[in-house]
């Protein structure tokens, strides 16, 4: 008796697992889908903030600023952080002449990776607070 209560409790969650939760997750998700709605651009968007971390990498950089400068989002409620860990070829530079209004460099000297993550966070964070203290 034990065994065969047993095997029918392992049959269920089995078929629970590979059959009705993934049959379940589907159709909320069909029906969801229904409902969805295109972003729409205006005072509605949230505001967004890109952060990205670069050393000595030019080559990736440039294409990076490029599609960056690409985004499709309300250009008051975007700012694109780039933070630089000591960079020593001309990856700053190349950040610096991108010409794009919302772009701002943190660059850090010869620090330790860990430093300069801290020094960027707090930076993120001093703009974070004084933008919703008013």
């Amino acid at each position: 008796m034990i065994i065969q209560v047993l095997f029918w409790l392992c049959f269920v969650a089995l078929l629970h697992t590979y059959v009705l939760y993934p049959w379940v997750t589907w159709a909320l998700t069909e029906m969801k889908r229904s409902d969805h709605l295109p972003v729409q651009h205006g005072s509605s968007s949230p505001f967004v903030s890109v952060v990205v971390a670069f050393h000595n990498e030019p080559a990736i950089l440039a294409h990076k600023m490029r599609n960056l400068a690409q985004l499709d989002y309300p250009e008051g409620a975007i700012e694109i952080l780039l933070g630089s860990n000591g960079s020593s070829d001309r990856s700053c530079e190349i950040v610096r002449s991108c010409g794009l209004e919302r772009v701002r460099l943190i660059a850090a000297g010869k620090e330790s990776a860990r430093r300069c993550t801290w020094r960027f966070s707090a930076a993120i964070i001093h703009e974070w607070l004084t933008r919703t203290a008013g």
